[in-house]
C-alpha cells in the first residue's frame, strides 16, 4: 500500500494546480468497470489503474470484514486516498460523503461498557429500563475502539436494531458472553463535524451487491452523537434460558 500512496501523492502534486483529462485521472475514466453488476462492454475495455486495483481490494475487504491488521478501511493510507477522492470531488457518483439526516450504529455491549461510556446518566436511567427501548438525548463525542480508524453505521434504524439484538445463544465462550445491553447510537450526518462515507454506490458492484440491505455509511474518526437508545436484555435472556431448562 505504501507504493500506492506514493503514486497517489505523485498525482496530487502533478495535477494540483492544472487541468487534467479523463485519462489522467487516478482511476481512469471509469471506476471498477469490470466489477459492475450490469456489465458495460464499452467501459470494461478500460484497464484498471494500480490505485484502482488497490481500492477495489480495500473496499471488498471492508465488506467481508477482513480482520487482519492494516486491511480494508483499517488501513490509514487507503482511507486517506478515499477521503481525498471525495473531498476533491473526483468520481462523485461513486466516492461520496453522506450528509443527510440521522444515522444509526447498533451494538450489543455489556453493562460495564455502558457505565464507562456514559457514566452516571446511564446508571440513573438504567433502573427505569427493561426490555423496551429507552431513548435519551445525548450529545457527546464517542471515541473509537483502540486501533480503529472507522466505525460502521447505517441509514436504516431497523437494520441498526438487528445488529443490536441479543444473540440466540449467550453462553460462556461466545462473542456475546457477559453482554446484555442492546444499544443504538444516533448521530446527525448533516453535522459538519461528523464525516461519513456513503457506501451505497458500491452496491452496484459485484464485491458489494450482497450487502445492500445494510444501507451502510462509514464513520471516519470519532463521531458525535445526538441521542442514544438501549434496552436491557438480561431479564429476557434469563427467561429464555429458564424456558430451555424446563424443556
Amino acid at each position: 500500500m505504501k507504493l500506492i500512496l506514493e503514486n497517489w501523492r505523485k498525482f496530487l502534486e502533478e495535477y494540483e494546480y492544472e487541468e487534467y483529462e479523463d485519462e489522467d485521472l487516478p482511476l481512469g475514466k471509469h471506476v471498477f468497470p469490470k466489477e459492475l453488476i450490469i456489465p458495460d462492454p464499452e467501459k470494461s475495455k478500460e484497464k484498471n489503474t494500480t490505485i484502482e486495483n488497490a481500492l477495489e481490494r480495500v473496499i471488498s475487504d471492508h465488506f467481508l470484514q477482513t480482520n487482519l491488521p492494516d486491511r480494508g478501511l483499517k488501513n490509514s493510507d487507503s482511507l486517506k486516498i478515499i477521503k481525498d477522492l471525495i473531498d476533491r470531488n473526483l468520481y462523485p457518483e461513486v466516492f461520496k460523503r453522506y450528509t443527510e439526516g440521522e444515522v444509526y450504529r447498533g451494538m450489543y455491549v455489556s453493562r460495564k461498557w455502558m457505565k464507562e461510556a456514559f457514566g452516571d446518566k446511564f446508571e440513573r436511567l438504567h433502573k427505569e429500563s427493561g426490555s423496551e427501548m429507552v431513548e435519551i438525548a445525548y450529545n457527546a463525542i464517542l471515541p473509537l475502539y483502540p486501533g480503529r480508524l472507522v466505525s460502521s453505521w447505517t441509514t436504516e434504524l431497523e437494520e441498526a436494531k438487528s445488529f443490536a439484538n441479543a444473540p440466540a445463544s449467550n453462553t460462556e465462550g461466545s462473542w456475546s458472553y457477559g453482554k446484555n445491553i442492546s444499544l443504538i447510537l444516533v448521530a446527525d450526518a448533516s453535522d459538519s463535524l461528523n464525516y461519513f462515507i456513503d457506501m451505497e454506490p458500491f452496491y452496484d458492484y459485484n464485491f458489494g451487491k450482497t450487502f445492500i440491505l445494510e444501507a451502510e455509511v462509514v464513520g471516519v474518526g470519532a463521531i458525535g452523537t445526538k441521542k442514544i437508545m438501549w434496552a436491557d436484555t438480561s431479564r429476557e435472556t434469563q427467561r429464555s434460558e429458564d424456558e430451555k431448562g424446563i424443556k
